[in-house]
């Protein structure tokens, strides 16, 4: 059957049509090809592959030959459950578009199994009348940025669980928003409250000052992208609430944008305070080292197992004559003398085989020009952690000098001992903790024994037995101090009499002060002995005869005292009934004339009574009572309170101490200066008189009572002590004479001494001492 033209038409319109979207789709798919994206269009339920970009084919893992035109189960039968193949139908089924970011998809390529992560977009592919042909699938693998999150992830996890477990403070700082985020262990470590806002002002407030320009500097260096963004510094903070110093060390990483911006900087926070100090301490040890290496006055060396010399000092230098450089390539074999090489490498191998720790010898080095010199080694063996031999320490030092003096002072002794032999001295030699190795002729002569006999007895097997204890432990106590000392006691004589020696003993020092040995000599002095005996028996008895005459002095006194008290009172006691009952009828010259009976009666009486009591106070004191003197002076002044008060005087006292003494004395001693101060006032000034104590060395207690006084000249403060001695005329004070003298004497029956320093006008100050052994 024939068409009509009209259908032709139509048929060919519709054919034109359709290649025209044929075209169009085909232009369409060219242009996806060269997307940077992958593409792949599916046709119809079975995803049948029309369309596969360059990108499809290598996210696929094949080339396009592999993938068009065939189904996508056949092409990866592994998909058949993934739920990305059911989102492809349903998008077939439905029309409905689907986008997804980092869907996990799971497929073979290049003969392995790969797990991706895509951002997808599903739309669904319409024919020129709507039906769904398809699906166009748009994805872009983003497994690598995908998995480096989770790492970043994965790490900040692990970062915070060590934050946590490592006593690491965080930080996170948002330069562009100025956000700032501490971790509670940073506001510990910055001595923060808990609930401090966390502020770069702050951060900077808390800063050592002398950190704060180097922290702005290494922060301003880590946000700027040129420096790669790190950041590490040290520096001191000091606590807000504590006021504590720490020593912390930041380390952080700045993260920037695609402009180079900084966007994020975070970073950890250590407390390294205990690890300063050690740093410290290693500091000053190894600054110590190298100051005691180099400025030490002995020589001191390192040298290796095979006798190289590792490293050494100056002063070594200078004893062997070498440089440093010199001296360090060179063994110790090279330069020490040969008659002393054998000695020194047994040494050497004992101590190498822990025979021994260390080694001391005398030994010659040959010096650089030649000579040699005496020196002292010591040597001990550094080791390394696992316990073999590392090094030799050696302490060198020069003892040349004391070998020439040592060779002088046996020369010396030859001669010594020629003429010690020809005295008429005993005499001996014993070496530095006093061993006698040497006598003379005269003692072998004395003793009657000989040098033979000697080695089997000792010096002391010639001492009386009552003295040997005694003088035997004298002895060590001297030889103990190192200083010269002299003895006296008996020796036997070889006829078995005892006669009295003065022996004097001298230590022989090296220039280091140390005892080499000690000369003893032994004087017969027995005859001067028996005068000194003589001697002693008659001032014995003179003793006891000036003993007696003071007794009888203070029986006198006694006697006398009460025989002259007697009339005085008759004076006292008729001159005041003649002023109670006639005074009134006496005319005013008879009354001046009677007070001035009455008052010289009254200091004749006073005199009396100090003369009895400065002759006779101590016929019956006790030195042995507990004497409190805060407590003795405030019974004092209360015992005074009406001189004081009409006075208006202040009496200050320290703490003081207790003391053993008389407690009669202490009080006379002390009313007597209170006294003495208040009556040595001046008119128009309160007397203030301040009692203190205090140590003086070690072996007395000083207590001084000062007062602002009318005072005295300086030349007079000795003076003032003696008996009835007057800086002052009767009419102007009152007084025996006798107050700061008898105050003398009880000082000085306490074993101590009383003395005074005035100015006239400013006041006087009293410096009483006493041992410390009278403190309790």
């Amino acid at each position: 059957m024939m068409n009509s033209p009209e259908h032709n038409n139509q048929n060919a319109g519709q054919i034109a049509a359709r290649r025209s979207v044929e075209e169009s789709e085909k232009h369409s798919f060219e242009l996806l090809a060269q997307a940077a994206v992958g593409i792949t269009v599916y046709q119809g339920e079975e995803m049948r592959v029309v369309v596969a970009n360059e990108s499809a084919c290598e996210i696929w893992g094949k080339s396009r030959h592999e993938l068009l035109g065939k189904p996508v189960l056949e092409i990866s039968p592994e998909l058949e459950h993934s739920p990305t193949r059911q989102i492809v139908l349903q998008v077939l089924k439905t029309g409905v578009p689907f986008e997804g970011r980092e869907i996990p998809i799971e497929f073979i390529r290049n003969g392995q199994l790969h797990k991706g992560f895509f951002d997808v977009v599903y739309t669904a592919w319409k024919g020129q009348s709507g039906e769904i042909k398809g699906v166009i699938t748009v994805y872009t693998e983003v497994t690598h940025s995908v998995m480096a999150r989770k790492k970043i992830e994965e790490k900040e996890e692990q970062l915070r669980i060590a934050l946590q477990g490592g006593d690491l403070g965080y930080y996170d700082y948002h330069p562009q928003t100025g956000e700032l985020i501490w971790s509670d262990r940073l506001l510990q470590l910055f001595g923060l409250p808990a609930h401090t806002k966390p502020d770069m002002d702050v951060f900077f407030s808390i800063l050592h000052p002398d950190d704060r320009e180097q922290a702005r500097k290494t922060i301003q260096e880590a946000i700027d992208p040129a420096n790669g963004g790190i950041y590490d510094n040290e520096y001191r903070t000091i606590g807000a609430t504590n006021g504590k110093v720490r020593w912390l060390h930041s380390k952080g990483k700045t993260s920037f944008d695609e402009a180079n911006r900084p966007v994020r900087f975070t970073g950890v926070v250590r407390d390294i305070t205990k690890e300063k100090l050690a740093e410290e301490k290693a500091r000053e040890s190894d600054e110590r080292f190298r100051s005691t290496f180099e400025n030490a006055a002995v020589g001191i060396a390192h040298v290796g197992l095979n006798g190289v010399w590792l490293k050494v000092n100056s002063r070594l230098c200078e004893i062997v004559g070498y440089s440093q450089e010199e001296l360090l390539a060179r063994t110790f074999q090279e330069i020490t003398y040969p008659a002393d090489l054998n000695a020194d490498l047994q040494l050497v191998n004992d101590l190498l085989r822990g025979k021994i720790d260390t080694y001391s010898m005398e030994k010659r080095y040959i010096k650089k020009d030649g000579s040699s010199i005496w020196s002292n080694l010591t040597v001990s063996l550094a080791k390394k952690r696992n316990g073999h031999p590392d090094y030799f320490i050696a302490i060198i030092q020069d003892i040349s000098e004391q070998k020439q003096a040592e060779e002088q002072l046996k020369q010396s002794e030859e001669q010594f001992r020629t003429l010690a032999d020809n005295i008429q001295n005993l005499a001996w030699m014993a070496d530095s903790e006093g061993a006698i190795y040497w006598y003379n002729q005269r003692w072998y002569d004395y003793t009657g024994v000989s040098a033979a006999q000697m080695q089997r007895l000792s010096w002391d097997s010639f001492h009386h037995p009552h003295h040997f204890d005694k003088l035997n432990q004298s002895i060590k106590n001297a030889f103990l101090r190192r200083e010269p000392f002299e003895l006296t006691f008996p020796l036997r004589r070889s006829d078995g009499a005892w006669r009295w020696f003065l022996t004097r003993v001298h230590p022989l020092k090296n220039e280091n002060g140390e005892v080499l040995r000690w000369v003893g000599t032994s004087t017969d002095i027995d005859e001067q002995k028996s005068v000194e005996e003589r001697l002693e028996n008659l001032v014995a008895d003179r003793t006891r005869e000036l003993k007696r005459s003071n007794e009888d002095l203070q029986q006198f006194a006694h006697v006398a005292s009460h025989d002259f008290k007697e009339p005085v009172r008759k004076i006292r006691t008729f001159s005041s009934r003649l002023s109670g009952e006639y005074g009134e009828l006496l005319p005013e010259k008879g009354k001046s004339y009677l007070y001035k009976i009455e008052d010289a009666a009254v200091r004749i009486y006073e005199m009396i009574d100090a003369i009895l009591l400065y002759s006779s106070f101590d016929e019956n004191d006790k030195l042995n009572d507990q004497v409190d003197l805060t407590k003795l002076l405030q019974q004092i002044i209360a015992d005074l309170e009406i001189a004081i008060n009409e006075k208006h005087a202040t009496v200050e006292i320290d703490e003081l101490p207790r003391v053993q003494g008389s407690s009669i004395l202490m009080y006379q001693l002390f009313s007597n200066l209170i006294n003495n101060s208040l009556k040595f006032s001046k008119k128009n000034e309160p007397p203030v008189i301040k009692i203190s104590s205090g140590l003086q060395g070690t072996d007395y207690i000083e207590i001084l009572l000062q007062d602002n006084g009318i005072g005295f000249a300086a030349s007079e403060a000795e003076t003032i002590f003696k008996a009835f001695a007057r800086l002052h005329s009767k009419s102007e004070f009152q007084g025996t004479g006798l107050g700061l003298a008898l105050c003398q004497r009880i000082v000085e029956r306490h074993d101590g001494e009383i003395s005074a320093q005035g100015e006239e006008g400013v006041g006087a100050l009293f410096v009483i001492k006493f041992p410390i052994s009278r403190v309790i």
